[in-house]
């Protein structure tokens, strides 16, 4: 019955704009604050926010982005258009030399002023919600698809986003124990603090299994050492750009308290390929960030071979072919052993051919050292793949272990 009703209260939300024929229609749609804003040319488009600016692009709306705000670092493309500033310290001027037929922000934009000058030359600004849960990030998705006239679209990125954390939850659900984990934010290089309860960070170690060491403070804390050491997590998560800001690794170790935690004395600092979008912004991405998190904080679980793919940050390139294909479903099935020539995103960044990743699987778990110049593997499409030495002085990492086969990295891309 709950299904049900859930179905038809979506047909009731999608059947106007799925009655739309053409994109020049005019549709209206109900923003944050409850404004209905009218929409009808969705020809120059500006995003201000970077789980806006993903929603647009993956509901195929990207080429219509003419600028973007200074947190839309995702995708490449949205990095190389031009930027009206940062979505809290908006001004009208630059924005409106844009000549947008359509503004898209969160209710996080400002100030209010900035909006209202744009709203009284009559271009159309919609608000969208901003909250960081599971449910926010639904309700960011909905309102940009009825505006773009991808309701159908925006649903199907609904499902995927919460099947993959249905997935990830399933996957701790058998679990006796929840690691205890702090997560540490750098804003820059002297902004430093942890994140409590009521945080988009504790909202992501719950969705994980985890347990956020800091139990009884909201919001973002100052770090201190005194803090930090007493909390004593199991893993300390982080983002690739706190990191960064704070001069690199080996300056993070250095940060008040934080050598003197379990987690840095056990090697247990999560953070590569995790930037501040991905793992805190709430956007389309939201499964793929709790299903990576979820593995990263629970090493007992087995890892198939397109999770170990995805984890591994100089694979990206090869990651994206996976998932093009239908391939993923096939190697995620761990009652198969596999072997992987994962090409590395070095040996992927000039290639302009169009890569086919089947080419690249073996049937069967072929160690380094089974493979010898002159040996002769069929590929998942009956390719004949044959080891030369060129091929293995290739070969950057050897031996990289999924629980349904091995993976090599190598710096080239094999015949096609």
């Amino acid at each position: 019955m709950r299904g049900l009703i859930i179905a038809c209260l979506l047909c009731l939300f999608t059947l106007p704009i799925l009655a739309q024929e053409t994109d020049d229609e005019t549709v209206i749609v109900t923003d944050f604050f409850g404004n209905e804003v009218t929409i009808s040319d969705r020809s120059r488009i500006i995003s201000i926010g970077g789980a806006v600016t993903e929603v647009i692009y993956e509901l195929g709306y990207g080429d219509n982005l003419v600028a973007v705000d200074e947190s839309s670092i995702y995708p490449q493309a949205a990095t190389e258009l031009p930027q009206v500033g940062y979505l809290r310290f908006l001004s009208a001027e630059p924005i409106l030399s844009y000549n947008p037929t359509l503004i898209i922000t969160t209710e996080d934009a400002g100030p209010p002023e900035a909006l209202e000058q744009l709203r009284a030359v009559g271009i159309p600004v919609l608000v969208v919600p901003a909250e960081d849960t599971l449910q926010g990030a639904v309700d960011k998705i909905r309102p940009i698809a009825a505006a773009l006239n991808r309701v159908e679209e925006g649903e199907q990125l609904i499902a995927q986003m919460q099947a993959d954390i249905e997935q990830a939850q399933a996957l701790t659900a058998n679990l006796e124990e929840r690691p205890r984990v702090l997560f540490v934010f750098a804003g820059s290089s002297v902004a430093l603090g942890v994140l409590g309860q009521e945080t988009g960070a504790n909202e992501m170690l719950r969705l994980a299994g985890a347990t956020n060491v800091i139990e009884d403070q909201t919001g973002y804390i100052p770090l201190t050492s005194e803090a930090i050491v007493a909390a004593a997590p199991d893993i300390i998560v982080t983002t690739s750009l706190s990191v960064e800001r704070v001069g690199g690794y080996e300056r993070f170790l250095q940060l008040p308290g934080i050598a003197l935690t379990p987690a840095a004395e056990n090697g247990r600092i999560i953070y590569e390929g995790l930037d501040d979008l991905y793992l805190l912004g709430f956007t389309p991405r939201l499964g793929d960030a709790i299903l990576d998190l979820t593995y990263l904080l629970h090493e007992s679980l087995p890892r198939p071979i397109p999770v170990v793919i995805r984890l591994n940050t100089s694979l990206n390139l090869f990651e994206d072919a996976i998932d093009a294909s239908e391939l993923e479903d096939i190697l995620m099935d761990t009652t198969g052993l596999y072997t992987v020539f994962a090409p590395s995103d070095t040996a992927l960044a000039d290639f302009t051919g169009e890569l086919d990743p089947v080419r690249y699987v073996i049937e069967g778990a072929y160690s380094i050292d089974e493979l010898t110049p002159g040996t002769t593997l069929t590929a998942l499409d009956g390719h004949t793949l044959t080891i030369t030495q060129d091929l293995l002085d290739a070969l950057v990492i050897t031996d990289l272990e999924a629980a349904n086969g091995i993976i090599h990295v190598v710096d080239m891309v094999l015949s096609e």
